[in-house]
Parts: C-alpha cells; sequence; structure tokens
C-alpha cells in the first residue's frame, strides 16, 4: 500500500493536493507529448487523455472523470461526447487554478472541434503542470 492516500481517497475535501505524493506523477513534458502522439499516429494521445484524466480527478479531489466512461460514450457518440467532456475538463481545471472567468474551456472546445486536439491536450497539460508545480493563482497555501 502506498504512503500516502490519493487525492481522491476523500471526496469531501476539494483540492486534496498533496506536495510530495502528487507531483511528479501529473507532471508531464508537453513537447515530448506532442512528438510521441504526432510519431504513433495519434494513438499516444489515448495515453495522455487517461493521464489527464487522473491529474485532474486529483485537481478536484474527486473521481469525477473516467477514462473508460470517455471512451465509451466517445465512440457511442461519434466523438460528440468528447467535446462535451473537454469543455467539462478545461472548465474544472480553470476553477481550480482561479481562472473562473477565462475562455480557455471555450477555446480547448473549438480547438477540438476543428481537429486540433493535440494543441488542446497541450495547453491543458500546461495548466496541470502549473498546478501540480504550485502555481495556482490566489492560493497561497501552495508551495
Amino acid at each position: 500500500m502506498s504512503e500516502h492516500p490519493p487525492a481522491y481517497a476523500n471526496p469531501k475535501k476539494s483540492h486534496s493536493y498533496q506536495p510530495n505524493s502528487l507531483k511528479s506523477e501529473h507532471i508531464r513534458n508537453t513537447v515530448m507529448d506532442i512528438v510521441i502522439t504526432v510519431l504513433t499516429c495519434t494513438l499516444f494521445s489515448l495515453y495522455v487523455q487517461h493521464r489527464q484524466i487522473l491529474a485532474v480527478n486529483a485537481m478536484v479531489g474527486s473521481r469525477k472523470y473516467s477514462f473508460l466512461v470517455w471512451f465509451l460514450l466517445s465512440i457511442i457518440t461519434c466523438g460528440l461526447y468528447h467535446f462535451y467532456h473537454e469543455y467539462l475538463k478545461s472548465a474544472d481545471i480553470a476553477q481550480v487554478m482561479g481562472d473562473e472567468n477565462t475562455v480557455e474551456p471555450i477555446l480547448h472546445l473549438l480547438l477540438n472541434v476543428f481537429a486540433v486536439k493535440l494543441i488542446a491536450d497541450a495547453l491543458q497539460q500546461e495548466q496541470i503542470n502549473r498546478f501540480f508545480e504550485g502555481k495556482v493563482r490566489g492560493n497561497e497555501a501552495r508551495p
């Protein structure tokens, strides 16, 4: 069993960020993700999506997102659910980052609609990295 429980272990506590246990797990090299995704003809983006779902769940402090649900509903709806999912995920990232009035969820949605998912994922990952590096606006408790 791990030394620290996962961030979603306590659903009543939001933003249950634990600096030592989660920092390195969710920070990713965005450039390498892009390169590997291109080299694998976007198959690697499935892994990136899975890792981002885990990271956003840790950020919001609950198991709000599921890779399997996202994958199956995206197939069943011919990709329409993916747009909804990306908008919600971006909105949650913005909320946790203290940017409730940002247009980033709309931007990420439009990037996905116009088949530039790779850029949308990179932008989301940059925000996830900032969160786990402690660069959250308006939250003095972060390192």
